[in-house]
């Protein structure tokens, strides 16, 4: 788990697809909250290629006790727990919570030190969706 960990830190370019819907692709990077550590301050910014939208989002990643922990975040302060990750095999984690009616479930698969996936599998009375994103870090 810690492996996994420390090796998102960086900088990473990311190609995602929403059901067959819509893809977005953008950069993201995990960067080292001052005085703690342990977390990695999450931020994506990207667009949406269908309507050449902008967004952004961020999350904070906590290592505790050999767990990751993923936390909602705004201006790097932690809003509030998202997930703990599981680990399911050596390359594989998992991931879930509720939101209101829909069940979030995340699986993240570490290719190697520079490439990894997040599927999202969303279900609720109005959602089906899937989220495939793929990571690949870059040297800037």
């Amino acid at each position: 788990m810690q492996k996994h960990f420390l090796r998102l830190k960086g900088n990473w370019k990311f190609q995602r697809q929403v059901n067959d819907l819509d893809a977005m692709s953008g950069y993201a990077f995990f960067e080292i909250i001052p005085n703690q550590p342990s977390c990695y301050w999450y931020y994506e910014e990207g667009i949406y290629k269908n309507s050449n939208q902008n967004f952004f989002r961020e999350y904070i990643y906590s290592l505790e006790n050999q767990d990751i922990l993923v936390f909602l975040a705004r201006a790097k302060k932690k809003l509030g727990l998202l997930y703990k990750l599981k680990f399911i095999s050596n390359t594989q984690a998992t991931g879930e919570h509720m939101c209101i009616n829909d069940h979030y479930q995340a699986l993240y698969t570490f290719q190697n030190e520079s490439q990894f996936t997040l599927n999202i599998k969303v279900d609720g009375p109005r959602k089906n969706d899937l989220i495939e994103t793929k990571f690949n870090k870059f040297i800037i």
